[in-house]
């Protein structure tokens, strides 16, 4: 098994276990409420959930620490800074903002236009592949930037 595939396990047995102790149990009134909420968040075939949900955090607070305090996976937050209108450097901020919603918005355009929905799996893997690219030229990116950008040892 890889490094990858038992870190994937790690992530996902820790969240199904901290989401199984937040959850009420199914016995508890009204059941089938409670049913449905376990249902939803844990068991088998849902195994991916947790990690999306994990991804998109880290994503956010990677974002947030290390590009100027926007968020990048969540535009509800970028919705919320946007009103602390008190918050030092709120013109750069607020810049930032719309900059991260209305990429996000060219970004949900783009892909509803490559694979809307109900079309074949084929156009929404390659949907997936683009999103891919650009997280691994993000990536790049910030590697190189922290290697060879302002103040860095090995900057030629």
């Amino acid at each position: 098994m890889t490094d990858f595939a038992l870190w994937t396990r790690a992530v996902q047995a820790r969240t199904e276990s901290a989401l199984s102790r937040f959850l009420p149990d199914a016995s508890l009134e009204p059941r089938r409420l409670h049913e449905a909420m376990r249902y939803v968040a844990l068991g088998g075939g849902k195994r991916v959930r947790p990690m999306l949900a994990f991804a998109a955090g880290a994503t956010d607070a990677f974002a947030f620490l290390l590009l100027g305090g926007v968020f990048t996976a969540n535009m509800t937050g970028n919705l919320v800074l946007a009103g602390l209108t008190e918050r030092p450097g709120y013109a750069t901020m607020i810049v930032c903002v719309i900059i991260a919603i209305l990429a996000f918005a060219v970004g949900l355009f783009a892909a509803f236009r490559a694979a809307p929905p109900g079309s074949a799996s084929r156009r929404l893997v390659v949907v997936l592949a683009a999103g891919l690219v650009a997280q691994i030229g993000v990536l790049i990116g910030w590697l190189l930037h922290s290697l060879f950008g302002p103040g860095n040892r090995l900057r030629p």
